[in-house]
């Protein structure tokens, strides 16, 4: 997805620098690849916003895991008595 966002930046790149189009840039292909980029972003701040989830997920399920192998331990202790 990186190479896509690198080829579709110098596409705009050139599309925008009239210098290198000798005319004038065209609009649509400027909206189109703006469009795309604006793609990328969203789906890389849904990425994201998952990953976050994920992570307060797995953090509030390792606090239960130390929990419990807290009480095991407490157990195994009082068992050896």
């Amino acid at each position: 997805m990186a190479r896509l966002g690198c080829k579709v930046s110098l596409i705009l790149i050139l599309l925008s620098w009239p210098a290198l189009a000798q005319q004038q840039p065209d609009i649509a292909a400027l909206q189109r690849a703006v469009a795309v980029l604006q793609q990328q972003r969203n789906a890389a701040m849904d990425a994201l916003a998952n990953s976050e989830v994920q992570r307060a997920l797995l953090a509030e399920e390792i606090e239960k895991l130390k929990a419990k192998v807290a009480e095991l331990e407490r157990k195994s202790a009082e068992g050896a008595r």
